[in-house]
């Protein structure tokens, strides 16, 4: 079951490169330009900004060492992701289940599908992990950018550093995931071309939004 009523939970999820944190920006800003949600809207992230995303930013980024074995490092950020979730959801200053009893249109970039996808190397491992977000509600719509990973790489390219997991290696196995843990998803999810350009992404987007949205009412 979808997660609220009166809000609305919307979430971008795709490996490193793929667009979905720039078309959860570029959506932020058309739903505040206009009044399908009376320009109430929020636009998070995770990792989040919180206490336990602020760790994980620092693992990501190389600045805190934790394990050198990288399989028992999956495991530690699986652990560590689904405490920043739940402490992104619940929260009592700006968690998303508040903003959504205060009717805001939330939009996330990652959401429990990236744990699936990222910290999952057998069939054990994925398991474990659904172990740990089973219990997170789903949200009301999952857009996954689906982008081939060498144009996710060219695009990473751009950046002045890369992170702990922005490798072809890392992103074929986690493209892969992602494909696996949606073929179990029984919400609503759809797929979008992530090579397109980001203008015809961001209009397919609207328009599916403007369509629930509309049926919301």
């Amino acid at each position: 079951m979808a997660y609220c009523d009166k809000g609305f939970f919307i979430v971008f999820e795709g490996i490193d490169g793929s667009g979905s944190s720039t078309q959860a920006r570029l959506l932020y800003e058309y739903l505040l330009s206009n009044s399908l949600v009376g320009k109430k809207a929020v636009l998070t992230a995770e990792p989040t900004f919180g206490p336990v995303g602020q760790v994980i930013k620092s693992i990501m980024q190389g600045r805190l060492v934790t394990c050198m074995d990288n399989k028992m490092d999956d495991r530690l950020l699986a652990y560590l992701f689904a405490a920043d979730r739940h402490d992104h959801l619940y929260n009592a200053v700006n968690g998303i289940a508040k903003r959504l009893n205060e009717q805001y249109a939330v939009i996330s970039t990652r959401y429990y599908l990236s744990s699936l996808a990222y910290h999952v190397s057998d069939n054990a491992d994925y398991r474990f992990v659904y172990s740990l977000n089973k219990n997170f509600p789903n949200p009301n719509i999952i857009f996954y950018l689906e982008c081939p990973v060498d144009v996710a790489i060219e695009r990473l390219k751009k950046r002045d550093h890369l992170e702990k997991y922005e490798n072809k290696e890392k992103l074929s196995m986690v493209e892969r995931n992602y494909q696996e843990a949606i073929s179990h998803y029984k919400d609503v999810l759809y797929k979008i071309d992530g090579a397109k350009s980001i203008k015809d992404i961001h209009s397919k987007i609207v328009r599916i939004v403007h369509k629930l949205l509309e049926e919301k009412k």
